[in-house]
């Protein structure tokens, strides 16, 4: 009777010991499922990640080529604007009448004259004028 004993507990510790194994095996079912829907989650969040990369990538493409499109367009306006100053002249020569030569020469000695003069004389020539 004690071994028929012996056989009753180790069958229902046998028993006991399936039922926590399935017990078990179903709560890491459950995890494994869990751990599944994070993953896939992170998987979309990765896509999202590397789609928005791609995308600032084809952006940042286009800014650089948009900069060196001003860069060579501010490199052509520099030579132009050189170009264009060195074109224009410092000296202008003139050919002035004999006429014209006379009338500053006159201006010149009257200027002259009037640098020489003290106030007072000063203020008669100016009255004499007007």
């Amino acid at each position: 009777m004690e071994n028929q004993n012996q056989n009753e507990d180790t069958k229902s510790n046998g028993m006991e010991l399936l039922e926590n194994v399935i017990k078990s095996n179903e709560k890491n079912i459950a995890s494994n499922e869990a751990n599944i829907e994070q993953f896939v989650k992170v998987e979309f969040v990765v896509e999202d990640f590397i789609n928005s990369s791609k995308h600032i990538q084809t952006g940042l493409r286009d800014v650089n080529a948009k900069y060196d499109d001003v860069d060579k367009l501010y490199e052509l306006e520099q030579v132009k604007r050189s170009e264009f100053l060195a074109n224009i002249p410092t000296k202008i020569e003139t050919v002035l009448s004999q006429e014209t030569i006379d009338f500053y020469g006159n201006f010149e000695n009257k200027v002259k004259r009037l640098e020489n003069l003290s106030g007072v004389e000063l203020e008669l020539v100016f009255f004499r004028f007007y």
